[in-house]
């Protein structure tokens, strides 16, 4: 009898840790793994106080995409916190305002944040922009002088170009065939004429 006991223990003491275990492995499984944030500003560079455009995708860890999800563009220095959904393919778009106190060069992160789901946990971006001085204000005004204007009559003239080396050599060959033909029309004529 003792021994039944002792057998019928150890065997609850066996289930009893293979379902802790199995139950510590599901609750393992369930947390979801972070998801992949990227980004790119669309422009690569922006100016003191304008909106940046900022396009990218929102991916689980399989690589699939998370549609419908919340992402949060932030800056340091910067008013409010522009946000998007993801569309089905998990992509967005927003716009971020840089801050109007910003020096006339060099960059700013804007981050990018999701806060996680049931797919996927949580997942940061953070996305350098090159800072540009603004654009005069008198450009492209009607009466107003750009500042490095020249004089398009000192300029030398440049011929058309298609963007090709070779279809550029290609178009001078058949102009100067078509001239050699023109010649040898005009010299055809002319030997004509002397025979009558």
């Amino acid at each position: 009898m003792r021994r039944v006991i002792v057998f019928l223990s150890s065997l609850a003491a066996a289930l009893m840790l293979c379902v802790g275990t199995a139950h510590a492995d599901t609750v393992a499984a369930k947390e979801p793994l972070p998801a992949t944030l990227k980004a790119r500003a669309v422009s690569g560079e922006g100016a003191p106080g304008a909106l940046v455009p900022v396009a990218g995708t929102l991916l689980d860890a399989q690589r699939r995409p998370l549609s419908g999800q919340s992402v949060v563009a932030s800056v340091t220095g910067g008013e409010g916190r522009p946000a998007a959904l993801t569309g089905n393919a998990g992509d967005f778009e927003l716009f971020v305002p840089l801050p109007e106190d910003l020096p006339g060069s060099g960059t700013i992160d804007v981050t990018l944040s999701y806060g996680g789901s049931a797919q996927a946990a949580a997942s940061t971006f953070v996305l350098p922009v090159r800072i540009v001085a603004p654009a005069d204000e008198t450009d492209g005004q009607p009466g107003v002088e750009p500042a490095s204007s020249t004089d398009l009559g000192d300029q030398p003239a440049v011929l058309p170009s298609s963007g090709s080396a070779m279809i550029d050599q290609l178009v001078a060959v058949a102009a100067g065939l078509l001239g050699v033909m023109l010649a040898l029309f005009a010299v055809g004529a002319f030997l004509r004429r002397r025979r009558h």
